[in-house]
């Protein structure tokens, strides 16, 4: 550390001194260029200085410029095919000088410089430079003139893995340079977490294949609708259709109409006409019934009541309308058949004889009740 600052020490002093001693008067001007060069993060790469337009020099001097906080500068060699004798220690400074007894006009290759790119560089280009002053063996001042070159610095990027930036895009990041990348999310087709029915909207979820992000849209209403009963809205009559609906028991809707008919007539109103005698004696009572209905059916009953017995017989005679049983009476529509007991004419005939036979019989114990009495 020590050497490298006295070495820049004496690097000035001779500097200032060479300027004091030249003309006034440039006895040309030399051209020196810096070229470029491409590199990665934490490699090396090699430039070179060359001079042009050399009129002749003596002598020599500069200082490399360059982004120390990006780039070192860890090696200088001159050429030894130049000419004259270079002095140049990268490890001590970032100078170089060149001393000649005669004058040089090489057009050539002065010196090569070698640079290491940090770890910690950021990806770019950085502009190496030049501050350089000579002089010829008379002591007259040669103009110098830089052509700067150019470090591009690139990374071997290490991307680490996508995470979520914005609603809209993920990113990641470079582990070594730290250059982040952002891109677009890639969504995959979409799970329904809530599914939709005709009475309100679902939810469909995407999620992003490369990050994991997620993103809700609504899934619309479906039209599967769910059929309650029949509900009767109006009443039919014998004039007017009535209406009846069915509603989705989910949301409510009608999805169905549809008229209940017309009542039609009932069936023809039948009338019955009844006819009751009463006999009694001491010990018999004798009640004779004759039924009789009109347009449907006729009915005869007789019922003889003694002391110890009770008979009761019961005829029913059907006509078109009408079934007739024995002890039952069932009336049936027209188009039912006649039970195999049916009489027809024949059965009213027999009714009438009984009911003859029943007057008949309550005459004689009258008649016999007045002769005891006498």
């Amino acid at each position: 550390m020590k050497n490298k600052k006295i070495f820049a020490l004496l690097f000035t002093m001779m500097l200032v001194f060479g300027a004091l001693l030249l003309p006034i008067n440039a006895a040309g001007t030399l051209t020196m260029t810096v070229s470029n060069a491409s590199a990665t993060i934490g490699s090396e790469v090699t430039l070179t200085i060359s001079v042009e337009n050399n009129p002749g020099i003596a002598g020599i001097s500069g200082l490399i410029s360059y982004d120390k906080s990006n780039l070192k500068l860890i090696k200088m060699e001159g050429n030894t095919g130049f000419g004259g004798m270079m002095t140049c220690d990268a490890t001590k400074s970032d100078g170089f000088s060149l001393f000649s007894p005669s004058n040089i006009t090489s057009q050539t290759l002065l010196m090569t410089l070698v640079f290491k790119i940090n770890e910690n560089a950021k990806p770019g280009n950085y502009s190496i430079g030049i501050s350089a002053s000579a002089s010829n063996q008379s002591l007259e001042d040669v103009n110098v003139s830089v052509v700067e070159g150019t470090i591009t610095v690139s990374c071997d990027h290490k991307y680490g893995g996508w995470e979520k930036d914005t609603d809209t895009q993920h990113k990641h990041t470079c582990t070594i340079c730290g250059n982040v990348e952002k891109v677009a999310h890639t969504w995959n087709n979409g799970t329904i977490t809530k599914a939709p029915t005709c009475k309100e909207e679902g939810e469909k979820t995407y999620t992003c294949t490369a990050c994991g992000a997620t993103k809700t849209e609504k899934a619309s209403k479906t039209n599967n609708h769910k059929y309650g009963g029949w509900e009767v809205v109006k009443e039919a009559t014998y004039s007017s259709k009535g209406e009846r609906i069915r509603k989705c028991t989910v949301c409510g809707i009608i999805i169905a109409r549809e008229d209940i008919p017309v009542k039609t007539s009932e069936s023809t109103t039948t009338t019955t006409t009844t006819t009751t005698t009463t006999t009694t004696t001491a010990a018999t009572t004798t009640t004779i019934t004759a039924a009789t209905t009109t347009a449907a059916t006729t009915t005869a009953t007789t019922t003889t009541t003694t002391a110890a017995t009770t008979t009761m017989t019961t005829v029913t005679t059907t006509t078109a309308a009408t079934t007739t049983t024995t002890t039952t009476t069932t009336t049936t529509p027209a188009a039912t058949t006649t039970s195999s007991q049916s009489r027809g004419c024949k059965a009213n005939i027999g009714v009438r004889a009984s009911a003859v036979c029943v007057a008949f019989l309550g005459a004689v114990v009258i008649v016999l009740r007045k002769k005891r009495e006498n």
